[in-house]
């Protein structure tokens, strides 16, 4: 791959560098078309939207700015990202697809995808750094995804659930092998070394004379994953399946033949005579930025950055909320939302599946924190007028050795209010849900 700009001109604050034939930032914006096509039920603006979901803003604003600022959103990211594609612009362009993304995830939390969140810094990167910059800081940012994600599994929750279903998955494509108690022990033991594969290839990534075979590493992680979780298997949604194949072609690119990932063949120059004062505070501001990603997860645990931002992949200690809703006012409910209750141990108290209701109407997993989810729960209950039909136990983050949580019950609209009302991120509240339909 050739390189996407010249020193002098890596900044789309200066001149227009020439449009190579293939690059790293084509094929990122390819695979990232491609996750947005997968899951395209999230990126829809509200007026066009079906479905009951609410929609729960980082940002309160009302319904008419956040329709123009979903409009605008989505048009400045997905157009940027076809021309990008298509070759028709360079990747000074970029920019203007990440400023797209935050808009449309200030509007809308659950499209904080990880897969989106990192396009965001690449998409910064790619537009105001030379490729050997920018390549550092991808390399950087992609240890630290296996790294973080290996630290959030190495933990009693992963090994005796999501790890343990892998692994049994794994043992059940082999001929012969017969899955019974022994065998779920058996995988429970053996589901720690998922992590710890991870863990390896995070480290392997960061060391220049190891990153080849971590990056080989990679791709056979990521291939298999994409056969235990596709539709013939675990069945996870596509949206998580493109991004283990876009990640995947990541690695070969980036580690494993870096020819084709970014060869950097710009002459070596004196960067701080080549840009001007307001390029190189760009550049600044986007290394704090992608400094405080490296660095933020440290603190997921203490509830402080959220669980997929600090790359919590398929880790199932993530804080969360269960809600219920009381039968006596089910018939409040439009049927796209009664489908997903189901009531267990006949208490007449039916749960409201979070999961299935993303998945179902979204098509992406439910925004694994607890603070999304109540915020679910209270525009819910606002919309339906549930009153005291409504129940959530609010679960915290589960603890690494024992996997036990502390739980809460908040009673009614009222306490589910003050519980969302209670967390330190200020984030809209939702006055309205897709569609606006009630009964």
């Amino acid at each position: 791959m050739t390189s996407e700009s010249s020193p002098a001109n890596a900044s789309p604050l200066n001149a227009s560098p020439s449009v190579p034939k293939l690059s790293f930032s084509r094929l990122w914006s390819i695979g990232v078309l491609a996750l947005i096509a997968v899951t395209w039920p999230l990126w829809l603006p509200r007026p066009l939207a079906s479905g009951v979901y609410p929609t729960i803003g980082f940002i309160a604003s009302p319904t008419s700015v956040a329709n123009r600022l979903e409009f605008a959103g989505a048009v400045a990211a997905i157009g940027t990202l076809i021309a990008i594609a298509s070759g028709r612009v360079t990747a000074r362009w970029w920019w203007l697809v990440s400023i797209g993304l935050v808009v449309l995830v200030s509007t809308d939390q659950q499209r904080l995808q990880p897969w989106c969140y990192q396009t965001i810094a690449y998409g910064l990167l790619f537009a105001f750094f030379d490729w050997r910059s920018a390549r550092l800081w991808i390399t950087l940012i992609t240890a630290s995804i296996y790294l973080y994600s290996a630290a959030g599994k190495l933990d009693y929750q992963f090994t005796h659930s999501v790890g343990q279903q892998m692994v049994l998955q794994a043992l059940q494509m082999i001929p012969g092998i017969t899955l019974d108690e022994s065998m779920a022990r058996l995988a429970t033991r053996l589901a720690i070394t998922l992590p710890i594969v991870e863990l390896c290839i995070g480290a392997m990534i960061l060391a220049k004379p190891t990153r080849r075979y971590g990056g080989m590493a990679a791709i056979a992680m990521h291939l298999s994953l994409f056969a235990l979780l596709g539709p013939w298997s675990l069945n996870h949604s596509f949206g998580v399946l493109c991004w283990n194949l876009l990640l995947a072609v990541q690695s070969w690119m980036l580690f494993v033949n870096p020819a084709d990932g970014g060869k950097d063949i710009e002459p070596e120059v004196d960067r701080r005579k080549a840009l001007s004062p307001w390029s190189r505070l760009v550049r600044t501001a986007v290394m704090v930025w992608v400094v405080v990603m490296l660095v933020a997860p440290l603190t997921e645990r203490w509830g402080i950055w959220d669980h997929w931002t600090s790359w919590s992949l398929y880790s199932p200690h993530t804080s969360r909320a269960t809600v219920e809703i009381h039968d006596s006012a089910v018939a409040r409910l439009p049927d796209e939302l009664v489908r997903y209750l189901n009531d267990t141990d006949g208490d007449r108290w039916s749960r409201l599946s979070l999961e299935d209701w993303s998945i179902g109407e979204r098509w992406v997993p439910v925004y694994p924190q607890a603070r999304f989810q109540v915020e679910v729960a209270e525009s819910v209950s606002r919309t339906y007028d549930l009153g005291q039909a409504i129940r959530v136990e609010l679960r915290s983050v589960s603890d690494r050795v024992s996997g036990q949580r502390t739980s809460r019950y908040l009673i009614g609209r009222d306490e589910i209010t003050r519980a969302a009302d209670g967390y330190w991120f200020p984030i809209g509240r939702s006055k309205f849900t897709t569609n606006q339909r009630q009964r």
